[in-house]
């Protein structure tokens, strides 16, 4: 793939956090321990979901994101005519 650009595909939100997450501990920025700790959750719900073992829902998902210095944000996209509400990190 030389100098080839991949576009970028839409991820959901717990696609992106997962992605920062695996990163960070990947690069040891951070254990998963470190990030339970932190989001105040059991260390096996954060293992168990780098692994893609589990799902989180939209609690667990927002403590984790602000354990890692992000924050989930809801934005309204009624007036897009959208039916449900978006969400992004």
């Amino acid at each position: 793939m030389s100098g080839e650009q991949v576009p970028p595909r839409d991820l959901d939100i717990g696609e992106e956090l997962w992605l920062f997450a695996y990163q960070e501990v990947e690069q040891k920025r951070i254990t998963p321990y470190a990030i339970a700790k932190r989001a105040r959750v059991s260390p096996s719900v954060v293992t168990r979901w780098l692994r893609g073992e589990r799902d989180l829902n939209l609690g667990t998902a927002s403590k984790i994101a602000r354990a890692l210095g992000l924050k989930i944000v809801r934005i309204d996209t009624a007036t897009a005519g959208a039916e449900e509400p978006d969400f992004a990190i």
